[in-house]
């Protein structure tokens, strides 16, 4: 997607990949392929923010801003922040790495949770 929006710039374009891809590397048909990709998106570039808006996209929408609320308002974002203090003041003598392990492994399960409900209703339409 960067190398998209650098294709627009040309020279540039080819410095950035020659230097991504290394100095004695053939960059000539991947760029061609960068640009031609760019050139496809610009046409077909109609959409706008307003199409969020549609009686087909306003569902999933609040369905998404709302999942974003509460996942703030639950205050999961401070627990991921602090994880490290909150170990330290309940005096688990775990050191840096297997607290974020520890909790790594606590935040799975409700994902395990998600995947199997999902997976129980997969044609449920939004």
């Amino acid at each position: 997607m960067i190398l998209c929006y650098v294709a627009a710039k040309g020279k540039r374009a080819m410095k950035a990949l020659q230097w991504l891809r290394g100095k004695n590397t053939d960059i000539s048909q991947e760029l061609q392929e960068i640009e031609n990709v760019h050139n496809e998106s610009e046409k077909s570039a109609t959409g706008s923010t307003f199409e969020l808006f549609n009686k087909s996209n306003v569902r999933p929408l609040l369905i998404s801003l709302g999942l974003m609320f509460f996942q703030q308002m639950s205050g999961i974002n401070a627990v991921v922040f602090y994880t490290v203090m909150i170990f330290k003041v309940r005096n688990f003598v775990l050191n840096f790495s297997k607290c974020i392990e520890f909790h790594k492994k606590i935040l799975i399960l409700p994902r395990h949770v998600t995947c199997y409900l999902r997976n129980s209703v997969h044609n449920f339409i939004l």
